[in-house]
């Protein structure tokens, strides 16, 4: 009989002496589970079985997460399964994946003056995005051919009487994004009077979006902190977003606007200078990445109970 793409030739002598199943896979599929196979065709765990893949016939597979051709788990001790294959077992490719973008950069804060203690008159620059990862998403990494699959019992023996093609699958590769610099601080306002804050940067773009910059504190020349003179938030829209920079806080008075986040692998702008001081750099450009995953094995599992 032949269903399913194999025959069943009948019960043949076994490694111990016992009956033993005889398949034949003489037509392309995918995904072969030898212990399912044999199953179906009236053997049982505690059989031997020679399968033999005939020439032309390529065993493959749909997902780089399971191999071609397996043995499955659940076979007696002693058992030997023979393969003649005089075909091609072959894993499945890699595939070629978008991964996250890398975090973006965040933004530098405002400036502000001695008379609160924190003299960044100028602001602080903003950070620059992180570039793409090295690591290549495991749904780039290539399947393997053939898999030993029972690891418990080591005493389930895959024989090669004829080892014909057995080729893993290829690697494929992950693209990834750098984040986007974060934008740099305002510069805060001229001495002499009220001293205006300048505000703070737009997060940088990327997968978390740069945080936006603090805002510079106001002072009174002489005297102390003054919030009146605070320099503009950019509120919720300074936040970096997956794809795009937040944006820099408005000028105020005599303090300097932030500088918008760069969008993916772009620096950030620079921040914008107050009556009295000039805002800071914005963060500089990232690189993006394009890392392969593995290719797969020929032969993976219990790759010691394989000859």
């Amino acid at each position: 009989m032949t269903p399913f793409g194999y025959t069943v030739l009948g019960f043949g002598s076994g490694t111990s002496g016992v009956s033993a199943i005889d398949l034949v896979l003489s037509a392309g599929a995918n995904n072969q589970n030898i212990k399912t196979l044999a199953l179906a065709a009236g053997g049982d765990v505690d059989t031997d079985v020679n399968l033999t893949i005939n020439g032309g016939v390529t065993i493959g597979s749909t997902s780089a997460g399971t191999a071609a051709l397996i043995t499955d788990t659940g076979w007696s001790s002693g058992v030997t399964i023979t393969i003649t294959n005089n075909g091609s077992i072959v894993g499945a490719n890699g595939a070629d994946v978008t991964g996250a973008n890398s975090a973006g950069g965040h933004a530098g804060r405002g400036g502000e003056g001695n008379e609160c203690g924190y003299p960044i008159e100028s602001g602080q620059a903003g950070q620059a995005g992180a570039s793409g990862s090295g690591t290549a998403h495991a749904d780039s990494d290539g399947g393997d051919a053939f898999e030993h699959s029972q690891t418990g019992d080591d005493n389930l023996a895959v024989v090669f009487a004829t080892a014909g093609t057995r080729t893993g699958g290829s690697a494929g590769t992950t693209t990834y994004a750098g984040g986007g610099g974060g934008g740099g601080g305002g510069g805060r306002d001229a001495d002499g009077g009220v001293i205006h804050g300048g505000a703070g940067g737009g997060g940088g773009a990327g997968i978390p979006g740069g945080n936006a910059g603090s805002i510079g504190r106001g002072a009174d020349t002489g005297g102390g902190c003054n919030t009146g003179a605070n320099g503009h938030s950019a509120g919720p829209s300074g936040l970096g977003q997956p794809s795009s920079g937040g944006s820099g806080g408005a000028a105020h008075d005599g303090g300097g606007g932030g500088g918008n986040g760069g969008g993916l692998q772009q620096a950030g702008q620079a921040g914008q200078a107050g009556n009295g001081y000039p805002g800071s750099a914005g963060g500089g450009t990232s690189s993006g990445s394009t890392p392969s995953g593995s290719a797969g094995s020929a032969l993976a599992g219990n790759t010691s109970q394989i000859s």
